[in-house]
């Protein structure tokens, strides 16, 4: 485990401000689910741009044959598979995908998630890793909207509506503006506060040094400009520091790593003991893959196969724990049982750079698909939902059910794109429009909005396509 990194008395008073706003409730109150338990929410976002072709939406070989899609599981040299032939994987809704033999492990729990393909992020042409990232949490492909996840953790009545454990891959590494409600920490300094308010004196607002400050900052909120409103939330911030402090007290971190942990041991520890403390209902884990998944070379893109390996290794990882760790042993709950999970990353690659050869060529940024991991408490698990074109080729290397509205998105056709997505049977499409529309495709906000139906987030907060709120995939919850 990484040395924990000490936050400075500056720190200390940020966490008390970024409270500021949350619902004002008891430090200890849960939010139940109809059931009587709690309800978590944790995201494992891997960020760099996973190619999915490497994991649930694989192509034939043929493919690769016929200089259409570059496969180091398969010609790969020393990192080729023994067997790379994809395998037909059908979920229990009928529809079926490709995977790869990399997912072998993580199939040890096919009844608990489900796979959604063919998920479109930003299509209105930005492509980069900051634009997407922004998308995936605001459905904004520009920084300035509000992310999901304090949507979704203000429903848990805890003192912080989310932590976000790691960076923020955006333009400028600025997190979504409603972060205020939450907290964003590096991967050591969750244990670091943790143990500093425990053996530190408690946060007293009575003492003549905060009553000094207190003081200041009531009489910056008496207006009505921005300043003011910036004092006003940083005085019920700094009220809500006592409580928030003492229920940081008893978090209840791992002590040390052991060798040969998984990498995303210590994140996972300080999300775990997050949401189990009290502190906060929803989490985001960063596993940060850029620069190495980013792989626009030939000498990257081949390391693929070793490292999609490890870090399907580390999401598997997070599925066992989750599992393994009980929430309440008397009702025979693990912390699985009581937690939705989903992993995702912010646009999947392309199948060949324009004008590289399958054999030798790298990955470009690809917006057009990517595929989402939903998993535990709500979810019904075993389905492969939505799908994605460019599944086939000719014996004369023509790409087959290459649609109109594709041509428009990516006259190249180097990059995979989700099919039309029919909302009322929750299947894919056989048509092969024209022209190209958001609202005919599975996109992210969709998945998003379930997942705030699921949590029972007000409508009038879910996510909107075109100007209406983007519809639910209502087979995915129980």
């Amino acid at each position: 485990m990484r040395p924990y990194v000490s936050l400075s008395r500056r720190e200390l008073l940020k966490l008390g401000a970024v409270a500021a706003g949350t619902a004002a409730l008891p430090f200890g109150a849960r939010a139940l689910a109809a059931d009587g338990q709690p309800h978590f929410f944790l995201f494992l976002c891997i960020s760099g741009g996973l190619d999915a072709s490497y994991t649930f939406d694989a192509r034939p070989l043929a493919m690769t044959d016929k200089n259409k899609i570059q496969n180091y599981l398969y010609k790969g040299g020393s990192n080729n598979l023994p067997d790379p032939q994809p395998i037909l994987y059908t979920g229990s809704n009928g529809t079926s995908t490709l995977r790869t033999a990399l997912t072998n492990d993580l199939m040890k729990h096919a009844g608990d998630f489900s796979v959604i393909n063919g998920t479109c992020m930003a299509t209105n042409g930005f492509v980069g890793h900051g634009n997407n990232m922004y998308y995936l949490f605001t459905s904004s492909a520009n920084p300035g909207r509000d992310s999901f996840l304090p949507l979704i953790g203000q429903m848990g009545k805890r003192p912080l509506e989310s932590v976000h454990i790691g960076g923020f891959e955006g333009d400028g590494n600025g997190a979504p503006p409603n972060f205020a409600g939450s907290i964003q920490l590096g991967q050591g300094q969750g244990g670091n506060l943790a143990n500093v308010l425990k053996n530190g004196p408690a946060v007293d607002l009575a003492s003549p040094v905060m009553k000094h400050v207190m003081a200041r900052i009531n009489a910056n909120a008496a207006g009505t400009g921005l300043f003011s409103v910036g004092s006003q939330k940083m005085k019920a911030g700094m009220e809500r520091a006592p409580a928030l402090a003492d229920t940081l007290k008893n978090v209840a971190m791992a002590n040390g790593g052991q060798a040969g942990q998984m990498e995303i041991q210590p994140a996972l520890d300080i999300a775990l003991a997050y949401l189990k403390g009290g502190v906060t209902s929803a989490c985001t884990i960063m596993f940060d893959r850029d620069p190495v998944m980013d792989t626009h070379d030939s000498g990257s893109c081949s390391q693929q196969p070793v490292l999609f390996k490890e870090v399907l290794k580390n999401v598997e990882h997070v599925f066992a724990t989750l599992k393994a760790i009980p929430f309440d042993e008397t009702a025979g709950l693990s912390m699985f049982d009581v937690t939705t999970l989903m992993v995702t990353t912010e646009f999947s690659r392309t199948m060949i750079q324009q004008g590289s050869d399958a054999a030798n060529s790298g990955s470009d940024h690809n917006p057009l698909t990517n595929t989402v991991l939903l998993a535990g408490k709500g979810i019904v698990g075993g389905q492969v939902i939505g799908a994605s074109d460019l599944t086939d080729v000719t014996e004369q290397g023509e790409l087959v059910g290459v649609s109109g509205a594709h041509k428009l998105k990516d006259s190249s056709l180097t990059s995979i794109m989700g099919k039309p997505f029919d909302f009322e049977t929750q299947k894919p499409r056989t048509d092969l429009p024209e022209t190209f529309k958001d609202e005919d495709y599975l996109n992210f906000p969709t998945v998003v909005n379930t997942l705030m139906e699921l949590y029972k987030v007000p409508s009038q907060s879910h996510f909107r396509i075109n100007g209406k709120a983007a519809p639910i995939l209502k087979g995915l919850l129980k």
